[in-house]
């Protein structure tokens, strides 16, 4: 991936800060400041391979509703579908939130789609 500059539409995922950003290539849709990264964490220079961040390459992912780390699949943390949003959730986390509202979600296969 390659740095990219963003203003107010994109975030840094640990600090919420924005600034140059590495996007992360993976279901999460998340970017990253390389100074919030560990050094093995981050994506070699120049490089044009597919960059995936931590909680992607881990298949561990956060809920946004209680903030928990759990496993990307069926019976743990589902991906909200809208537009490109990227966040994940436990199903009963939404359930909770609002019992008569309708959302759509899907499970994707945890690690089918990340290179190491």
């Amino acid at each position: 991936s390659k740095l990219k500059k963003f203003h107010n539409n994109i975030w840094c995922s640990v600090c919420l800060d924005a600034g140059d950003l590495v996007l992360c290539d993976g279901a999460c849709l998340g970017a990253y400041h390389l100074d919030c990264l560990l050094t093995e964490q981050r994506p070699q220079p120049n490089s044009t391979e597919k960059w995936y961040c931590p909680g992607c390459v881990s298949g561990r992912l956060t809920c946004q509703v209680c903030n928990q780390r759990d496993e990307v699949g069926p019976g743990a943390l589902y991906n909200c579908r809208l537009g490109g949003c990227g966040l994940h959730y436990h199903l009963s986390c939404l359930q909770s939130l609002a019992p008569r509202i309708r959302f759509k979600v899907e499970a994707p296969a945890a690690r089918d789609n990340v290179r190491r």
